[in-house]
């Protein structure tokens, strides 16, 4: 008798979803521990008689759980694969398609050192390349998700260990107002990495050695890039990573990611809401700012609880074929796409994958309207996206975008794609 499997989480180089023609054990030490614990004799009479197991992820004694478990495509919500928004913006996600396939084609691709193995180089190419010929020449929304439903393997994360759901945040480039020179306007600075960076011995230095307690330069002194008018605004855009910078004769430049202290990122709107300034229900970056705006005597203190400083580089505008501005760079080294790429663990999810987004979220500038899907590109990662149950959703640049991103702390589900053999 054959049955399917959907159960790739636990048994390495098992088909994804297929025939189910052999029993197919674990490894020997996760057999030792599971007879030791007493469990032999439920779990052999499944593996033996060759009876289907849950499509749920298993937490079997001594088996490591993997970030991503296939589910079959009968047991998800009807309205998974339909992305109402799909159409209009086709555009835009055949852009994100092609700079996940520059950058797997590149052969700079690195698989997740803890994700699933059948997430390879190739694999995802063949995947990507028939998700864009979808996109190319469907014309229908029903007929693009049956192809989908049909065509591609589905793996969930497993999520949060508490609640076993994804916990979507959201992130910007902003824009603000700079100069490349100081003045009483423009006192707090963007910088730039100082020389043998890389040699620092560490522990590295804590955020008031490297910018001073007040932001304008301790041991980062004279490697300053660019001068803001605002201190929070030089934070905000270390924790988002790239920004727009807005010159005084109107020139517009960007800076992108260049290195970063290795201290773990800690958050100032936690250490807020511990301290009784804010309320779980204000955590978001827009009451943060807020907060700051309020309550500027504080700001040099909290501060210093995040002490991850990041430093910057100038990149070049790029533009698209319709002279539109493309996204700041993300860590493949490609341009991000609004509202269809997504922040990662690259520890465990494939780069440049293809993903489908389930929640409440603002996908566009109307806000909420519902759970719904989207599908997304896996194309950049964050010092505070860490596990299978944290993804950030870069939605674009500006302060449209940002404020849009400020308010998003929601969860839901996260699923990736893979075509069929």
């Amino acid at each position: 008798m054959q049955h399917k499997i959907i159960f790739p989480q636990y048994f390495g180089g098992v088909k994804a979803e297929g025939v189910f023609t052999k029993p197919t054990f674990p490894s020997p030490v996760a057999v030792r521990s599971i007879i030791h614990s007493g469990l032999s004799g439920i779990l052999l009479t499944f593996f033996l008689s060759g009876c289907s197991l849950l499509e749920a992820p298993f937490q079997f004694l001594g088996m490591r759980q993997r970030p991503l478990y296939a589910v079959s495509s009968s047991s998800v919500p009807e309205d998974l694969f339909e992305d109402r928004a799909l159409l209009s913006e086709r555009a835009s996600l055949i852009e994100a398609t092609n700079e996940s396939l520059r950058y797997l084609e590149s052969g700079k691709g690195i698989p997740p050192r803890d994700g699933v193995k059948i997430f390879t180089e190739e694999r995802l190419i063949r995947s990507l390349k028939r998700f864009r010929e979808l996109l190319l020449s469907t014309s229908e929304l029903d007929t693009f998700k049956n192809a989908l439903r049909d065509e591609f393997l589905l793996f969930r994360s497993i999520g949060r260990s508490t609640t076993r759901d994804v916990l979507f945040t959201a992130y910007c480039e902003p824009e603000v107002l700079a100069s490349r020179t100081p003045s009483p306007q423009f006192q707090y600075p963007l910088f730039g990495t100082p020389d043998g960076f890389s040699s620092w011995p560490k522990p590295h230095p804590t955020r008031s050695v490297l910018e001073g307690s007040d932001g304008r330069g301790g041991l980062l002194r004279g490697k300053e890039l660019f001068f803001l008018r605002d201190r929070f605004d030089a934070l905000f855009i270390q924790i988002q990573g790239s920004s727009l910078l807005r010159l005084p004769n109107g020139e517009l430049r960007r800076v992108g990611f260049a290195a970063a202290t290795e201290h773990p990122f800690k958050s100032i709107v936690a250490a807020l809401i511990k301290d009784g300034h804010l309320s779980k229900e204000e955590a978001d970056a827009n009451s943060l700012r807020r907060f700051f705006r309020e309550h500027p005597e504080l700001l040099e203190q909290y501060a210093g609880v995040n002490n991850r400083v990041v430093m910057f580089r100038e990149l070049p505008l790029q533009k698209t074929a319709t002279g539109e501005l493309r996204g700041p760079i993300g860590s493949l080294g490609r341009p991000l796409v609004a509202g269809r790429s997504l922040a990662a663990d690259r520890t465990i999810f494939p780069a440049g994958g293809l993903a489908i987004v389930r929640g409440d979220l603002p996908f566009d500038r109307h806000g909420r309207s519902g759970t719904q899907s989207r599908l997304y590109l896996d194309q950049d990662t964050g010092s505070a996206i860490k596990g299978p149950g944290r993804i950030d959703l870069f939605l674009g640049s500006g302060a449209e975008a940002c404020s849009r991103a400020g308010t998003v702390k929601t969860p839901g589900e996260l699923y990736y794609l893979l075509l069929k053999d």
